[in-house]
């Protein structure tokens, strides 16, 4: 029997407890002493802020307890049976790593060993992979005992897994880029005790195909939550003046539930004038994005091999929206193999695949040619991708074809 009272009880019995406290005293130091002796303080809650932030310059974390739910039932936290090992997909920026950390914040005290082992991707090119195992596991040793430092040489690795073994365990594996990061890494669930949880999040399907019991796909934020999330950002007072209203509507559109668009283009438009709004509007279908979005989207792209790289580019200049079948068809008779490689790409979220069609949003298709037209300054004189009527145009015009990619179809009427 699981005696271990639901969140939300606990939650409600740690506020009352709290509030009557701090009415017999409001003395700083008695408010941290209350916060020692509950284990949360008022960021833990859900629907709080993070711990150890004030509201004041926290970002609110819009439409997080949604998502927190369905990850929840996913996790199952009241079945001590069995161990769960969940992956969190979705394209980068998107939310993951904020949603994994609140869950560390919010269900962390049921766990005698918690880990948020961070930044994998990166840190296993800097650090080496067998670094991030002996991070992973000093890392849970010393959350069992306050922080302080476990000196190396004290334990095996062996020896770690022998006594975490002895109690569950609730770690977080996050931005992991392969499959044999997790392996080594993790190192299998045999020394996981019953009812302990992982949480891998990664911007690759492929990573985890095979090492999840399920698989959560981070949603973007619905329009309402998009566009709150947006005024929050782009207005001192946190709401949309009146006349900006239909041009914040085209900046929440373009974005697409991507909290990190919204975030970084409501930051560029804070302060701004109306005509500086119709500008910014009008370059996005045409100007690279921010450096800020671009690289974080670049982390999927920069992890193709070439081939995936100069396919990614071709699906964006010349087959957006085009029939998934017909785009298979011309490239299996340019470069065998290609066919399937589409869905690669898919699972990378670099695409997507709805109704049969090849599809970029707005903000990964600005990506894509902010990328091409950079490849295009660095190779002016061959590998160019032509998909600019005009610009074929006047190629053709001048007579100065050479090595460049055309566009299969267009009509050029005069």
């Amino acid at each position: 029997m699981n005696l271990v009272p639901k969140k939300p009880v606990i939650n409600e019995i740690v506020r009352n407890v709290k509030k009557r406290l701090e009415e017999i005293s409001t003395d700083q130091g008695t408010k941290n002493q209350i916060e020692k002796f509950t284990g949360l303080s008022k960021g833990n809650l859900v629907g709080d802020a993070p711990i150890g932030s004030s509201s004041s310059n926290v970002s609110p974390l819009f439409g997080i307890k949604k998502r927190l739910q369905q990850l929840e039932e996913k996790l199952d936290f009241e079945s001590d049976e069995v161990t769960r090992v969940i992956g969190v997909v979705g394209m980068p920026g998107i939310g993951k790593t904020t949603l994994a950390k609140k869950l560390m914040e919010d269900w962390g005290y049921m766990f005698l060993h918690t880990m948020f082992l961070d930044d994998i991707r990166a840190k296993a090119r800097s650090l080496g992979i067998h670094r991030l195992e002996e991070d992973l596991l000093y890392g849970l040793m010393r959350s069992k005992h306050d922080g302080k430092e476990i000196r190396y040489d004290e334990f095996t690795l062996e020896s770690l897994k022998d006594e975490l073994s002895e109690s569950k365990v609730l770690i977080v594996l996050d931005d992991v880029s392969e499959k044999s990061q997790i392996d080594m890494i993790l190192g299998g669930r045999k020394w996981l005790r019953e009812g302990s949880r992982v949480v891998i999040t990664t911007s690759s399907k492929f990573a985890i195909t095979g090492m999840v019991d399920e698989t959560y796909l981070v949603p973007g934020l619905s329009d309402e939550d998009g566009f709150k999330y947006f005024e929050k950002h782009a207005f001192t007072t946190g709401s949309c003046e009146p006349r900006f209203m239909r041009l914040a509507r085209e900046f929440v559109d373009y974005s697409r539930g991507h909290p990190l668009a919204l975030k970084v283009l409501g930051g560029e438009l804070l302060t701004k004038d109306e005509a500086y709004w119709v500008s910014k509007l009008g370059e996005l279908a045409k100007s690279p994005i921010s450096k800020t979005i671009h690289n974080v989207l670049r982390s999927s792209y920069d992890d193709l091999s070439k081939h995936h790289k100069d396919l990614f580019l071709d699906v964006a200049c010349f087959f957006r929206s085009e029939d998934e079948y017909h785009v298979s068809c011309l490239l299996d008779s340019s470069v065998q193999g290609n066919v399937s490689e589409i869905r690669h790409l898919a699972d990378k979220f670099l695409i997507t695949i709805c109704g049969g069609r090849l599809e970029l949003n707005d903000l990964m298709y600005t990506f894509a040619m902010g990328l091409e037209s950079q490849s295009s300054s660095e190779n002016s004189a061959s590998g160019r991708r032509l998909f600019n009527h005009g610009e074929i145009i006047a190629i053709l015009l001048n007579k100065a074809v050479g090595d460049f990619n055309f566009c299969y179809t267009f009509e050029v009427i005069f």
